[in-house]
Order: C-alpha cells, then sequence, then structure tokens
C-alpha cells in the first residue's frame, strides 16, 4: 500500500513519509503533548493496534538541526498508537528507538517500524 506522500509497507516495516495518514488512509489527528485535566478515572481502552514487539526509528530531514537533547518522539509514538498501527507505546511492545537527522533542503519525517 502506498500514498501519494510516499508512505508504503515494505516487507514488515512501515514507512512512513509526511502524510500525517495512517495504513488504512483515514486522517489522523496529531498527537496532544498535554493531557485535559480529569476528575474521573480514566478507563483503560481496549487496544485495536499490534501486539509484536518492535524497533522504531525515526529520521529527521530539516533545513535547521535540532540539540540532541532537544529532539523528542513522544508525538511520534503517541502517534503511532492512536492512529491504531501499534496497541501500546509501553516497552513490552516497543523494544527501542533510535532517532537520527540530516540536513535537507525539505522537511520530512522518516518512520520505520520494523516487527520482530
Amino acid at each position: 500500500m502506498a500514498c501519494i506522500n510516499g508512505c508504503k509497507w515494505k516487507g514488515n516495516k512501515l514507512i512512513c513519509g509526511a502524510c500525517q495518514k495512517n495504513s488504512v488512509g483515514t486522517p489522523v489527528q496529531a498527537a496532544d503533548m498535554e493531557r485535559a485535566s480529569r476528575h474521573e478515572p480514566m478507563a483503560k481502552k481496549e487496544s485495536t493496534g499490534c501486539h509484536t514487539p518492535c524497533r522504531i526509528r525515526v529520521h529527521s530531514i530539516r533545513k535547521h538541526l535540532t540539540d540532541p537533547d532537544g529532539a523528542s518522539i513522544k508525538a511520534v509514538l503517541d502517534g503511532i498508537t492512536k492512529a491504531g498501527i501499534l496497541a501500546d507505546d509501553n516497552a513490552s511492545i516497543i523494544k527501542e528507538v533510535s532517532y537520527s537527522q540530516e540536513r535537507g533542503a525539505e522537511d520530512q519525517t522518516i518512520i520505520e517500524i520494523e516487527f520482530e
């Protein structure tokens, strides 16, 4: 499966360009960095994503590089989970996360998920 922005499955990896769409082509809302405060307990929602352990690589191409300690992929992991690609973003599912970056003329983020 591929979209016009370059998202595609390659073997057991989902390689995602900058289209902000999940594997079935529906728009995905960006992950919220701050949760709304609530007074009632939050019920655990039944997960629909993959429970298979995986490794995630995020490669960022930017006009201006970030400081290594300033690069955060929390929103990426939350978005992958919210899109239903992964069941959860806990350590039993996500075994390893790596981040790399390079300079480029056009900003883009490449996300690779390798399932065990």
